[in-house]
């Protein structure tokens, strides 16, 4: 008689995207799970905190503080569920996704998500040791955990965890707080065209044209269509809700490099501030920040037109150059990835949309098309790594040029 396989359901549930906008060609294009219709204008502010209301008031995120101990893991048909235990009940078990699976074993010694999700949770047997050894793992941690939880389909999970009280220790910050914040903190804002939103279930990235303020007067760009290979000063947000980045304005150029409304940024200026603290403070600091980033914009296009005029006579060996420098910096360790710097060589140089002129800003655009392949936190670093380049690059030129070492 042959045994029945039943199918084992993956660890963790995977981050999805909830709305995703950007201008196009024939304007603006709004998509949201699974269907994307074109919109007759660009969004506006007012329009994108609706819709990030609408998502909130269904999500009924709900926070819950316990001590680490008093969080169960069980691992059934290779799923992991939390349960929050108290003195006189026990809450519902929920799914853990990936971000929240991932934050709460960086709390408890001795197991980790990679032994877990491929050798030990991989059998009937296997899911019950497991959820054991976590158990022995976790018995004496009396610190208290933030459990954040939300609705995702209709039934409860785990989106993030995080250390809980007062000392510097993790601080929520809600996109609609972002979005409440810029309002009323920069009206001027209030009518600018927005040219990409993107909301998914660790963050959101939002960014707008900025306007010109001359002798007080604010002025927005005219934004309804589509100039190729044209860069526009932009101005743009980021925030987490689980822990996956810190509050974040950036300043730079947002160029459309082909008319069905691919686009790539360099970011020119950013500020950022971790969720740490009390709100007042984070509220405080982004409405100084908007004022920061908008100063430092001067000069960014100029920028970007002595890049275009900054001639390589080694493309592939600068571009290499360019992604050992950034690697020395902890923070872009992502530079090591040697099929990120293949995408560049391979195609994000000689994409139809990238200047075929030998020049920094071609290596810089390639840059920036190819982070948009990458994950929230990836797509975020390549940017940045895609403005140093614009940077170093003009200048390090000698009377426009760099001449780079011929490699062995």
């Amino acid at each position: 008689m042959n045994a029945v396989n039943v199918r084992r359901e993956s660890l963790t549930l995977d981050p999805r995207t909830l709305v995703n906008y950007r201008l196009g060609a024939k304007g603006a294009v709004l998509s949201s799970k699974g269907y994307s219709k074109n919109l007759d204008n660009p969004l506006l502010l007012n329009q994108i905190r609706t819709m990030i209301k609408s998502v909130e008031d269904k999500q009924e995120a709900k926070d819950l503080q316990r001590e680490g101990r008093m969080l169960q893991l069980s691992i059934e048909n290779g799923r992991a569920y939390g349960t929050v235990f108290y003195r006189d009940r026990v809450d519902e078990k929920m799914p853990f996704t990936k971000t929240a699976f991932q934050q709460l074993l960086g709390y408890v010694g001795g197991v980790n998500m990679n032994d877990m999700k491929h050798n030990w949770a991989v059998s009937d047997r296997g899911d019950k040791i497991t959820s054991a050894l976590y158990a022995h793992c976790s018995i004496d941690i009396e610190e208290i955990f933030m459990v954040r939880t939300m609705l995702r389909q209709g039934q409860r999970v785990i989106r993030s965890v995080h250390k809980a009280g007062h000392n510097n220790c993790y601080q929520p910050f809600s996109h609609l707080q972002l979005v409440d914040d810029l309002i009323a903190g920069a009206p001027e804002f209030a009518d600018a065209p927005i040219l990409g939103f993107h909301l998914n279930d660790n963050g959101v990235r939002l960014t707008l044209a900025s306007p010109e303020i001359e002798n007080g007067y604010v002025e927005h760009q005219n934004i309804n269509g589509i100039d190729v290979n044209k860069p526009v000063k932009t101005f743009s947000l980021g925030n987490s809700e689980t822990g996956q980045g810190s509050l974040r304005i950036d300043g730079g150029i947002h160029t459309w490099v082909c008319s069905n409304g691919m686009y790539s940024y360099n970011k020119e200026f950013s500020k950022s501030t971790p969720h740490r603290g009390k709100s007042e403070r984070l509220t405080g600091w982004f409405t100084g920040a908007i004022e920061d980033v908008l100063t430092a914009q001067h000069g960014v296009l100029d920028r970007y037109e002595q890049a275009l005029d900054t001639y390589i006579d080694d493309i592939h060996s600068f571009t290499q150059e360019m992604f050992k420098q950034a690697a020395t910096k902890s923070r872009h360790s992502i530079a090591n990835n040697k099929d990120i710097i293949n995408d560049i060589k391979t195609y994000g140089l000689y994409d139809e949309t990238t200047p075929q002129n030998n020049s920094v800003a071609q290596v810089s655009q390639a840059v920036a098309l190819i982070a948009q392949k990458q994950d929230f936190a990836g797509e975020r670093l390549l940017e940045e790594i895609a403005m140093d380049i614009l940077y170093k690059g003009t200048n390090m030129a000698v009377d426009g040029r760099i001449i780079m070492p011929v490699e062995a």
